[in-house]
């Protein structure tokens, strides 16, 4: 199976679902099922199960990366000083 590949001539925007009256049908019928808080967990256990045995969950050490995190939060809320108020005006100088 190939994956699609990105190119300058491919279309910017193109709709994931085209019939999204079915979708919204789907939605609409899920949303009235009554929830179980039992099959719910055992859903989430099964999951945690799973990633267990990829060796996937937990990690070996959670700390892992948290230096990343940290700097792409720090540039981030840098970022959002310059972004411009709805009046003009520079929010970093206000």
């Amino acid at each position: 199976m190939s994956l699609p590949t990105c190119s300058p001539s491919a279309p910017t925007h193109r709709p994931m679902l085209r019939r999204t009256d079915r979708w919204d049908a789907f939605e609409r019928d899920w949303r009235r099922r009554p929830t179980s808080h039992a099959r719910n967990l055992r859903v989430y256990e099964a999951l945690w199960r799973e990633a267990r045995a990829l060796g996937t969950m937990p990690p070996e050490d959670p700390l892992d990366g948290i230096e990343d995190d940290v700097r792409r939060i720090r540039r981030l809320r840098r970022a959002q000083h310059l972004v411009r108020a709805p009046t003009g005006e520079d929010r970093a100088g206000a």
